[in-house]
């Protein structure tokens, strides 16, 4: 069974400064709810294959699991795809709206059968959602205070 969940916020920076700071790896941990730590970052710049290992908290549960760059078009798109404990695949698209950017992100998941024990699909999608809106707002806060 998969979830999808679709999450949008305009960002007062310019669209390279929003899609540089997206796409680098340890600016996760402070802006993402959950993410308990991100290590074995592959060397930069990012391309196509790059990866990074990833623990993250989904109601309760402990996930690992490692995180593959699937898509890079700099500045309006970029995609990474989950395995290990959690499949997921994360889509950005960022749209230059003049003096803001445009983000959605897009998550598409297969929750843990660990997690999915614990409490029904329709409260666990209400819950990553917010997971998703709360990132996006704290990516903004950060972006947009700097």
């Amino acid at each position: 069974m998969s979830n999808d969940i679709t999450s949008g916020i305009a960002i007062s920076k310019p669209i390279t400064e929003v899609y540089d700071f997206v796409v680098e790896p340890k600016n996760k941990p402070l802006v993402m709810p959950d993410l308990i730590n991100i290590s074995n970052i592959s060397d930069k710049p990012l391309i196509l294959g790059s990866t990074f290992n990833f623990v993250f908290q989904m109601a309760g549960v402990l996930l690992n699991g490692t995180w593959k760059v699937t898509g890079l078009v700099k500045p309006i798109y970029y995609e990474g795809t989950t395995t290990g404990d959690i499949a997921s695949v994360w889509k950005y698209q960022l749209k230059d709206g003049g003096d803001e950017t445009k983000l959605t992100l897009t998550i598409s998941y297969t929750p843990p059968i660990s997690v999915l024990g614990m409490m029904k699909g329709m409260v666990l999608n209400q819950i990553n959602k917010r997971v998703a809106d709360t990132y996006l707002h704290n990516l903004k806060i950060i972006l947009d205070t700097e």
